[in-house]
């Protein structure tokens, strides 16, 4: 029988997902990214603790961090996002409005060059993307690697945000994989085991 290759595994499953993703009803992301997002404001410590966040800005097949972002920056926050350099590497860039992001590269909205750099030490608290992950932290990126590139060596807490219903059983890992300290759902938050 022929076996994949745990990189092979991974395309077909993005692949999976993204179709499951195209499917979902409209209202019911819409309800959904509003239960993530307050899920990660009212009941996660390390949030409300953080004064520097780094949150990724949402695309339409991603959860909508927007409602995160104007919660952050109302509470006094430092608000860093992340802007693409060059291929599979990316800055943190303070903003202090969601009106300073444009769209940049892949389409994905960004901070303006102006924006001040953050230095990955004075970052409390990550908030990641994924595309899947599991119950034990660990993700199914887009697959370009600018997430565990910045998150390798990092000293603060990282969470993912992600829909029940697209979690997996078991996400497939590459040695290069990182993991993160939490998933929040909709429906609860689950924690790495250690």
């Amino acid at each position: 029988m022929f076996m994949h290759t745990i990189a092979e595994q991974k395309e077909e499953l993005r692949k999976t997902i993204r179709d499951r993703i195209r499917g979902l009803d409209p209202d019911m992301v819409r309800l959904s990214d509003e239960a993530i997002c307050k899920q990660l404001i009212e009941n996660l410590a390390e949030y409300k603790e953080a004064n520097t966040i780094f949150c990724f800005v949402g695309t339409h097949m991603e959860i909508d961090t927007s409602l995160i972002i104007r919660h952050a920056l109302k509470a006094g926050k430092t608000v860093a996002v992340p802007l693409c350099i060059s291929m599979g590497i990316m800055e943190a860039r303070r903003i202090t409005g969601l009106d300073e992001l444009k769209p940049g590269s892949y389409g994905i909205l960004e901070p303006e060059d102006s924006c001040e750099l953050t230095d990955s030490k004075d970052i409390d608290f990550a908030i990641i993307p994924c595309i899947s992950c599991d119950r034990n932290c660990e993700r199914l990126g887009q697959g370009g690697g600018f997430y565990d590139r910045f998150l390798k060596g990092r000293s603060f807490a990282a969470a993912v945000l992600c829909r029940e219903c697209l979690m997996l059983e078991k996400a497939p890992k590459e040695p290069w994989d990182l993991a993160v300290d939490l998933v929040v759902t909709e429906n609860r938050i689950y924690r790495k085991k250690t």
